[in-house]
């Protein structure tokens, strides 16, 4: 799909929000440090925008691009197959 697992979760985790960093861990379960990185790397693919927070200029808010929505949809739509024997 050309993103990882940490960077799915994210996507999907902005779907239709905007979200600090911070949230989107709590959300996750994706450590602060690590979801910062992933941030970066998403941003950096043009999935998603970073912009200062409405009410505190020094939050820094994240939303999925027009390309991170084309994204989510595609891993939305993902069939996945499990069955497996332990």
């Amino acid at each position: 799909m050309g993103v990882t697992i940490n960077e799915a979760m994210i996507l999907c985790c902005l779907t239709d929000k905007i979200m600090c960093s911070g949230e989107i861990s709590a959300e996750t379960g994706i450590s602060t440090t690590r979801t910062s990185r992933v941030l970066l790397s998403l941003e950096h693919k043009g999935y998603v925008t970073r912009s200062f927070g409405d009410l505190d200029k020094r939050k820094m808010m994240f939303e999925s691009t027009i390309l991170g929505i084309k994204k989510q949809k595609e891993i939305n739509g993902m069939e996945v197959d499990l069955d497996f024997a332990i």
